[in-house]
């Protein structure tokens, strides 16, 4: 019986992750879709996936804290045998209820700020004791898809490349609103693979960030963005130099 509940808890435990990613996800897509630069207006199904990506991520919440309110509330009451597992359920469909309740009567009066507001404490509060791997490969998926997106609407003609010619050369947004929002996606991307598959090699590590630094000189020249990837190796290195040489000293 004890072995029946935890592998209920470990699949659990494992189904709270899944939420979670599943809310970083569409909170990262809903927030980049708007910034898609659409030619002409833009699409009516983007924006209903906008809208529905919203209630499925009150939803997803309310499930998670459902599940945490309930495997807390849950060991408390629940005896050995798993007699008062009604317990449990009750409380999951009493939470559930009341949270559904609140948000769609206080949300379409109050805006779009109580979302964010609610989501934002939800990813920070959530994130406890998380492999902090997990979140940045959420990461590199929804800005990549963002990202390709954009960039095959503009290969195709659905989205327009906005160009903003500066005193140092054009800038190419690649099919989002604005060049630094573009700017802003790559790094993330570049980051998130450094972190996921290159951390150890550093001769990637330079061809990754240089590379990427170089590729937005010519096409993009948003200088916050090329000055983080132009100094990334360098920290990198300087941070990694200095760990080796504290674990050599250690040695002796």
């Amino acid at each position: 019986m004890a072995h029946r509940f935890k592998k209920q808890e470990e699949h659990q435990i494992s189904f709270k992750t899944a939420l979670y990613d599943a809310v970083l996800f569409a909170f990262i897509v809903t927030n980049y879709l708007s910034l898609i630069a659409f030619r002409g207006e833009t699409p009516y199904i983007v924006l209903i996936q906008s809208r529905y990506l919203n209630s499925g991520i009150i939803l997803l919440i309310v499930t998670h804290l459902c599940l945490s309110a309930g495997e807390l509330i849950g060991k408390a009451f629940l005896d050995k045998d798993g007699k008062r597992a009604w317990v449990k359920t009750f409380i999951y469909l009493m939470t559930a209820s009341s949270l559904a309740c609140f948000f769609l009567q206080k949300m379409p009066g109050l805006g779009i700020a109580p979302f964010y507001a609610v989501t934002g404490i939800y990813l920070v509060a959530a994130s406890r004791n998380r492999n902090f791997r997990r979140t940045v490969a959420v990461f590199l998926v929804a800005y990549a898809g963002i990202f390709l997106t954009a960039f095959m609407g503009l290969l195709l003609g659905y989205t327009k490349d906005t160009v903003r010619f500066t005193d140092y050369g054009a800038k190419h947004a690649f099919g989002m609103v604005h060049p630094n929002t573009a700017a802003r996606i790559i790094f993330i991307i570049v980051f998130s693979l450094w972190y996921l598959f290159l951390q150890e090699k550093k001769k990637a590590t330079w061809i990754l960030f240089w590379g990427a630094a170089v590729f937005l000189i010519i096409t993009n020249r948003c200088r916050t963005i090329i000055f983080l990837l132009l100094m990334f190796p360098l920290l990198w290195r300087s941070c990694y130099m200095g760990e080796l040489k504290k674990t050599e000293e250690r040695k002796y």
